[in-house]
């Protein structure tokens, strides 16, 4: 990305659209000086945990709701939002495929246990999703055993399937609520004045990005970067960068894969500022 579109980014508004328990809002604030940032949850525990961690900020604004694409002139529109035990970030207003959940999990699974060797923070998330230290101790002496034999991040099938099976006693435990559904057009709306640019629009929704961009109609000039991360491969990127570049108008638009063989991709987006 730009330089110019990083430097921008100082001081001002960035807008989290799936902030879940406000990680990146505070990473914003405390390390890349931001003024102001305006977090969106819509998972009930989650937005709990996000207003808790936001109380000391009067410059982070949350608000409970999911973003979409809602119907114009309807003051009442409610989304129906799928969550699952133990595993925030899985949250969604349209849930994936279970087959498509278990495949990125493993491919997680392939990617952290690597870091997990150098990371006490990713070591921790490791053994969170293997299911406790005892699982998380068999995957990583497979992993060990497949390193000693030349192959670097290969899975034993033991692994693979204990994985896959932490995945589906999560997706088990789905269950649902009734949250808001707002647009970005409304959300900007009520907290951005018209005259203010949004240095970062960043959206982590499971599924419904192209919704949410289909959601903001108006001041696209007003935002000067995006971050979007997005499910379903190559067709759901290519979706969301095809969008910003003809709504949005963006001089920069890029994809990237950020774990090998999974269908998680990044789409990043800036302008060339003066």
């Amino acid at each position: 990305m730009s330089t110019s579109a990083h430097s921008h980014a100082s001081l001002s508004i960035v807008v989290d659209v799936g902030a879940n328990i406000g990680m990146f809002a505070l990473h914003a604030l405390n390390n890349k000086g931001a003024a102001r940032v305006i977090s969106v949850e819509p998972a009930y525990d989650t937005f709990s945990m996000l207003q808790k961690n936001a109380a000391s900020h009067d410059n982070l604004t949350v608000i409970r709701a999911a973003v979409g694409n809602p119907p114009r002139g309807n003051q009442t529109n409610t989304a129906v939002l799928t969550t699952y035990t133990n595993c925030s970030g899985w949250a969604s207003v349209q849930p994936r495929p279970d087959g498509d959940v278990l495949e990125d999990v493993v491919c997680f699974s392939r990617d952290l246990a690597k870091r997990a060797t150098h990371n006490s923070e990713d070591a921790q998330l490791f053994d969170e999703l293997a299911g406790g230290k005892m699982q998380a101790t068999i995957l990583r002496t497979c992993l060990a055993q497949t390193n000693r034999n030349g192959v670097l991040g290969r899975f034993s099938k033991l692994a693979e399937s204990l994985v896959r099976l932490q995945a589906r006693r999560i997706l088990q435990s789905s269950q649902v609520e009734e949250v808001p559904l707002l647009s970005l057009d409304a959300i900007l709306a009520m907290h951005v004045d018209d005259c203010d640019d949004v240095a970062l629009l960043k959206v982590d929704v499971e599924g419904l990005e192209h919704q949410v961009l289909e959601g903001l109609t108006r001041r696209w000039e007003r935002v000067k970067a995006v971050v979007c991360e997005t499910h379903g491969g190559d067709d759901a990127s290519d979706a969301v960068a095809s969008k910003l570049r003809s709504a949005g108008k963006f001089d920069e638009v890029h994809v990237t894969t950020p774990i090998a063989h999974s269908k998680l991709r990044m789409v990043y987006a800036a302008r060339h500022l003066m």
